[in-house]
């Protein structure tokens, strides 16, 4: 939630979108598993969730990682990414979270959102120690980038139902925003601190006890 109404950040302005756009592509022609536009957008924003010393460093590009020094757009990619993953991080840390590259679920925007939440999935899976599936009250805040990603409905038949229902589909969509916060508060809540034993003099004749250990 946001109730300080805070304004919510962009990850990269037109001009660098159309960027990271045309050197993905062109990194595509020679590695079709490198990440779309959609897809990078999304798995940066999952890596912005974690806390900060917990953050690894992503790996961008997959298999073209290792041809950074020869490759141009390579480099230009890995320079946006940390630009998009730093401005992520600030919105989520200010309150204000990030500002989504789509608005709603429509004909023409619903394969950018499919790509989205299937890029932020990725990240799931690769930092399931901090993105856990297991775990009931993330699994609860991930469900509609679940849903939205398309990628476990072959294999469970609710999913498969939940992704042909345009209506709630649109509705996760909307929630998206909102969601993003509440996973941001959730994994980066301070932990909870044992209150502290007082110990009690001893009276005469009775020795101290050790503090239990918990």
């Amino acid at each position: 939630m946001n109730p300080d109404h805070e304004v919510p950040l962009s990850l990269l302005d037109d001009e660098q979108l159309d960027q990271l756009d045309q050197h993905l592509s062109d990194l595509a022609q020679q590695d079709e598993d490198v990440f779309q536009l959609f897809e990078l957008l999304g798995y940066i924003s999952a890596l912005a969730l974690l806390p900060a010393q917990e953050q690894l460093n992503p790996q961008w590009l997959g298999p073209i990682e290792s041809q950074l020094e020869q490759t141009p757009s390579a480099n230009a990619v890995t320079q946006l990414a940390q630009i998009a993953l730093e401005r992520a991080q600030q919105g989520l840390y200010q309150g204000g979270g990030i500002e989504l590259p789509f608005q709603a679920w429509d004909e023409e925007q619903a394969d950018w959102i499919v790509d989205w939440a299937a890029g932020f999935m990725q990240a799931c899976f690769e930092q399931e120690e901090q993105l856990s599936l297991d775990d009931p009250a993330l699994a609860e805040l991930l469900l509609p980038i679940m849903v939205l990603s398309g990628l476990f409905g072959e294999e469970d038949a609710e999913f498969a139902e939940m992704e042909e229902d345009e209506p709630l589909l649109e509705q996760f969509v909307r929630q998206l925003p909102d969601l993003l916060l509440d996973l941001y508060c959730q994994l980066n809540a301070p932990e909870e601190k044992a209150a502290p034993v007082v110990q009690k003099k001893a009276t005469a004749g009775q020795k101290k006890k050790a503090p239990r250990r918990h």
